[in-house]
């Protein structure tokens, strides 16, 4: 039985009282006017609060699962932590609301007002956001799986780091929106306008952008491979560091494109050169690398230095036998093959990501590998090695296949390792 009857609720409000911890679970409180009131850790699960006013309320770390909040009025208001899976939310007004770390799984926002909400590291998982007004919403590092968003307005929305794998973004409108390292795996944006976005770094792998517009967007370091990509937009784009399929730009629309590491527009490339010059890109021969870092020492035939500074991307490179490598510089989706009794260092400024390393050599590793290869299709991010040691302040996020001898570890004391090691086949 609910600790207050619906009068008793509204008289404390009026006299602002404090309604923390109450179990309202059975009070009907649709229309109600609550606002400023206090309902932080309240039980609110499955109350019908529809078009109830809570502006300015707080319902930090309450309850309110599967609640009925169609056309609340929620605006400002603080929900930090509060339980709202499968609430129904819609055409609610969240408009300046705090819902950080919120709980919103299988809840339903269609239509809802959110903009200049605060949803960082929310749980959206599944929900539906369908039509909703997102405008300069807090979504960094929000997990946002399998959620539907067709034709919600996010356009300036800060979606940095979030998880977005499977996520529905048709029609979706996310003019100069921030999508850093976000994760859009598998997700259906068809139509969807990235127009002026910010979208280093993005994992666009598997998903269906056919018609999308990415004029004047920031791409440098995205992944489009297996992306559907017919009639997109490409305008203005900065391509640098993109990795996908040459074959993928066939039906793309593009007048110009930006392949300067900076972005700063210095050496554009026209539509017509488009495909080649990211060909040129792919195959490791524009701006990745200085050919005089790559060249052997004049008096140390055999070995070869990668300075600080450089980068280097979806290149192969091999090694013969004996030979001395030493890496200070950034490596993304190479290929790297050791002869026999090759020695490869990863100084303390290197950074291997996403790379392979194949052979029988030494590898020594000071700086950062971060393996983040398939290993379905490609196999693990080190196969072979005779030696694998990792300095104190070395950093290692992969998997190895040992050879049939066995490789020799040596761990120095305050590395950091998530290792995955795998017996000689």
């Amino acid at each position: 039985m609910a600790d207050y009857s619906r009068d008793e609720i509204l008289d404390k409000v009026s006299k602002k009282e404090s309604l923390e911890r109450a179990d309202l679970r059975d009070v009907a409180l649709d229309r109600a006017n609550l606002e400023g009131v206090n309902l932080r850790r309240a039980d609110l699960e499955g109350v019908n609060m529809e078009e109830c006013i809570l502006k300015n309320a707080n319902l930090s770390s309450a309850n309110l699962r599967d609640a009925y909040l169609v056309r609340a009025n929620l605006e400002g208001a603080n929900m930090q932590k509060a339980d709202l899976e499968g609430a129904n939310l819609e055409g609610a007004n969240l408009q300046g609301a705090d819902l950080s770390r919120a709980n919103l799984e299988g809840a339903s926002l269609e239509g809802a007002k959110l903009n200049g909400a605060r949803l960082n590291y929310a749980q959206m998982e599944l929900a539906n956001l369908g039509g909703a007004s997102l405008e300069g919403v807090q979504l960094a590092n929000a997990d946002m799986r399998d959620a539907y968003l067709g034709g919600a307005k996010l356009s300036k929305a800060n979606l940095q780091n979030a998880q977005m794998e499977k996520a529905n973004l048709e029609e979706a409108d996310l003019t100069g929106a921030i999508l850093t390292e976000t994760n859009l795996r598998g997700a259906y944006s068809e139509g969807a306008n990235f127009t002026n976005a910010v979208l280093e770094g993005v994992i666009f792998e598997g998903a269906a952008l056919g018609k999308a517009k990415f004029a004047d967007a920031d791409l440098r370091h995205s992944n489009f491979r297996d992306a559907k990509l017919a009639g997109v937009t490409m305008t203005g784009a900065k391509m640098y560091g993109v990795l996908a399929k040459e074959d993928q730009w066939d039906d793309i629309i593009v007048d110009w494109a930006d392949f300067t590491e900076k972005g700063d527009g210095k050496d554009n490339t026209k539509g017509t050169d488009f495909v080649s010059r990211f060909k040129q890109m792919l195959n490791g021969n524009g701006q990745s690398v200085s050919v005089s870092t790559m060249a052997p020492a004049a008096n140390e035939q055999g070995k070869r230095f990668f300075g600080k500074g450089d980068v280097l991307r979806n290149a192969t490179l091999e090694f013969g036998e004996k030979s001395i490598v030493e890496i200070e510089s950034r490596f993304e989706n190479c290929s790297i093959t050791l002869g026999e009794d090759a020695k490869l260092t990863i100084g303390p400024n290197g950074e291997l990501k996403g790379c392979q390393i194949v052979g029988a050599g030494e590898i020594m590793i000071h700086g950062r590998f971060v393996g983040e290869r398939r290993e379905e299709e490609e196999g693990p991010s080190i196969i072979g090695p005779k030696i694998l040691f990792v300095g104190k302040d070395g950093f290692v996020l992969g998997s190895i296949q040992q050879p049939k001898q066995m490789t020799n570890f040596g761990f120095e004391k305050g590395c950091k390792l998530s290792l995955k090691i795998y017996k000689a086949e």
